[in-house]
């Protein structure tokens, strides 16, 4: 199960972010419906479909990221944290890249927040020009810096996926950093 798992959060991770709602949504259902807790009067069952750190981590994690896919802002970032709190239950011969990338996603999720928002405003108050509003800003990107950091930290040469992950990490930070730079936030802040 986990391997089958495994194998589609390489799909996910690269095509996510394209994927319409719909399918999303397919997703969650199948996700969720993998590890329903045993009803206590079965005496059939002894031990639910996931029962790894590992496993229960990949289905927080999936399911983060289909809920930030179909804009569901807040149950993504319950599963993303529920997902990065389990990493440290995952042993060190286990999935250990799960914890970085709940934290790169949740960063992705805090930034995506805010672009939403500034469109909201856009909407809003079309002749007001202070839509894209630097004070906002200042705390998102502090945060979504914090989280990659976090996951940097957790991302070693041991860990699955390193390579894959710092490098998405650069590439989210370089995006950070053209963010600041239009809207003249220097980077100490």
């Amino acid at each position: 199960m986990l391997q089958y798992i495994n194998t589609e959060m390489a799909i996910f991770w690269n095509t996510h972010g394209r994927i319409t709602s719909v399918v999303a949504q397919a997703h969650i259902g199948e996700l969720l419906g993998i590890s329903p807790p045993p009803a206590p009067t079965d005496t059939t069952i002894t031990r639910a479909p996931l029962d790894t750190p590992d496993e229960l981590a990949l289905r927080a994690l999936l399911l983060g990221i289909m809920h930030r896919a179909v804009g569901h802002p807040a149950e993504a970032r319950g599963f993303l944290r529920d997902a990065h709190a389990r990493h440290a239950k995952i042993p060190s011969t286990g999935s250990t890249w799960i914890g970085g990338v709940a934290l790169f996603e949740l960063a992705v999720l805090e930034l995506r927040e805010a672009q939403r928002s500034d469109y909201e405003d856009e909407a809003e108050a079309e002749a007001e020009k202070d839509t894209n509003s630097p004070s906002r800003w200042v705390k998102v990107l502090k945060e979504a810096g914090s989280l990659l950091d976090s996951a940097v930290n957790l991302s070693g040469s041991e860990v699955d996926l390193s390579s894959r992950l710092e490098s998405r990490i650069a590439m989210l930070r370089d995006e950070i950093g053209l963010k600041r730079e239009l809207l003249g936030i220097g980077a100490g802040r």
